[in-house]
């Protein structure tokens, strides 16, 4: 019996462990299956991934196509930049070539501009010897008149004085009129007081008891003023059409001094615009360069100065614009200037003489200076041709008062040397 028992009890242990076992076995069973469940979890994770990686590159594949089709498309603007660098290095230099023949050819209208200066220099210079021998024809001419009115002299003049003739070398033919041809014993005829000859180069053509009245042959009109006063604008308007450079601006248009000749009103004029000389950036040397240049264009010498002014409010210019003047040309200038004020119907209700009664004291000491001589010029009305008339008038009756004088080179070199 106690071999049963103990058989029974071996069983009874050994069927614990096999349930043990069992049980152990079940776990483990379970643990497999866990197992296996993340093995697949994970395959599929893989196969994801897999199909991601191929995703990738595919990708890459195509980045790869474009960057190839880039680096061709680079290649292809490096060629061009290539030729274009050599294009320009090209046109850098038929620049270089344009620029040396632009040098050149700035050489050779800077010596072109000198040979015409020196034209122009010798021109005036020929100018002022016809003026000379033409002063030598007048004085022998009144010589041989004060013969004839002498008494006991015989009347019959024409055996004396031979016929005046057009082409005769005794008389220089008149600039913009007719010749007489009444007897030679009287005067020629004044024609607006101004009359054949030019003056005297000292300033004087004739003593008050001459028989003959001095003649000039044209009227010499210098044109002053600062910039955008009108002084070009004036010009054009004297002479009735467009010859020195005039627009709105207030930058100078004249930068040299230049001469225009003109039949105007019955008169051959010669008109000669100046530069600002009152501007403070002009150098000294350009200034002078410029008053010489403006000497010989109107030599033997200007019967008057016009100084221009515009009709506005004054700016504090008019001082320095006196004292220049007189620095320029002397304090005898005053006796040959005309005070010409312009407007483009600026004036409009007011009168020149309300405009000068509210003027600055400089402003009224200019005018006192040029001993009250002044002319309203409208520089936009062309048309208005008697503006212009009594323009010229007010200028003889000037000249006139000046016993046919004029403002000699002379006197201009008496007042550079004073500056010296």
């Amino acid at each position: 019996m106690k071999q049963l028992e103990e058989k029974d009890t071996q069983l009874d242990d050994m069927t614990q462990e096999v349930r043990e076992k069992e049980r152990l076995l079940e776990e483990k069973n379970q643990i497999m299956g866990q197992r296996e469940k993340l093995l697949e979890e994970k395959e599929n994770q893989l196969e994801e991934k897999d199909n991601q990686l191929k995703e990738k590159d595919l990708q890459l594949e195509d980045s790869n196509h474009r960057l190839g089709e880039k680096d061709k498309l680079l290649e292809e603007r490096d060629k061009l930049l290539e030729g274009k660098e050599n294009e320009l290095k090209e046109r850098r230099q038929e620049v270089e070539e344009k620029d040396n023949l632009l040098e050149e050819r700035e050489k050779q209208l800077k010596a072109r501009d000198k040979q015409v200066e020196d034209v122009n220099n010798e021109n005036a210079e020929l100018a002022q010897q016809i003026c000379d021998v033409k002063t030598e024809v007048e004085r022998l001419r009144r010589e041989v008149s004060a013969q004839m009115t002498e008494p006991g002299e015989t009347s019959d003049t024409g055996s004396i004085l031979p016929v005046r003739r057009r082409d005769s070398m005794d008389d220089p033919p008149y600039m913009g009129g007719e010749t007489s041809d009444t007897d030679p014993t009287f005067p020629p005829r004044r024609r607006n007081s101004m009359e054949l000859n030019p003056p005297d180069m000292g300033g004087e053509s004739s003593s008050p008891d001459s028989p003959v009245s001095p003649s000039v042959s044209e009227l010499r009109l210098v044109l002053l003023g600062r910039t955008g006063a009108g002084r070009s604008a004036a010009g054009n308007t004297i002479l009735g059409r467009e010859e020195f450079g005039a627009q709105a601006s207030p930058s100078a248009v004249t930068q040299r001094s230049k001469r225009r000749e003109g039949d105007v009103c019955g008169r051959r004029l010669v008109l000669v615009d100046t530069p600002d000389w009152f501007c403070p950036g002009l150098s000294l040397e350009e200034m002078r360069q410029d008053e010489g240049l403006c000497v010989r264009l109107s030599a033997p010498g200007p019967h008057a100065f016009l100084l221009v002014i515009p009709v506005e409010p004054s700016k504090g210019e008019d001082r320095g614009v006196l004292e220049r003047i007189e620095e320029v040309f002397g304090e005898s200038c005053w006796e040959h200037t005309v005070i010409l004020f312009t407007h483009e119907d600026g004036l409009k209700e007011q009168s020149i003489e309300e405009f000068l009664q509210a003027g600055s004291q400089d402003l009224q000491q200019l005018v006192e200076k040029s001993g009250s001589r002044y002319h309203v010029l409208n520089i936009k009305d062309r048309a208005h041709g008697t503006q212009v008339s009594e323009l010229l008038d007010q200028v003889e009756e000037m000249v006139a008062g000046n016993r046919e004088s004029f403002y000699s080179s002379q006197t201009y070199q008496e007042a550079e040397d004073q500056r010296e």
